[in-house]
């Protein structure tokens, strides 16, 4: 990917961000774009996370812009599974940008195209920018409610 694009994709980021392999990632690449100090999540665990995802400096998929965060249980396969990779190597308060290789994002086929939402061709790396923003039923305010019993 050019430079011109990555700053397209990442504005918040620096003029170069430095990409490192995922440990046991299986190919995902991830680059810090701000450290969170929180707790990791485990398989199991719902999590709220945020991203964005682009092909080619195209965004197809953004809920930075939405309310709500995206809720998944980590390692249900809900989700990219490299993008899921990263999230279990994430803290609470971690963004990210990583690149997903076709065999962790959509594969050979690709994804077909959907309302609002192009086709992404078979064989395609997968651009993220992901924050990892909280376990859901963890918060302080839950806990007092419920006697700290989560939800």
């Amino acid at each position: 990917m050019a430079a011109g694009s990555l700053l397209t994709f990442l504005p918040q980021a620096a003029s170069a961000v430095d990409f490192k392999p995922l440990e046991n990632g299986e190919g995902v690449e991830y680059a810090v774009l701000q450290s969170g100090s929180g707790d990791k999540a485990k398989i199991g665990e719902l999590v709220a996370i945020r991203f964005k995802a682009s092909f080619n400096g195209n965004t197809f998929d953004d809920c930075f812009k939405t309310q709500n965060a995206y809720y998944y249980r980590v390692g249900s396969e809900n989700i990219v599974k490299g993008l899921d990779l990263a999230v279990q190597n994430m803290r609470v308060g971690d963004r990210w940008a990583l690149k997903v290789p076709p065999s962790l994002a959509f594969g050979d086929k690709g994804l077909k195209p959907s309302p609002g939402k192009p086709r992404i061709p078979g064989g395609a790396t997968i651009e993220y920018e992901v924050l990892f923003e909280t376990f859901p039923g963890r918060e302080a305010d839950i806990l007092e409610v419920t006697g700290g019993e989560g939800v």
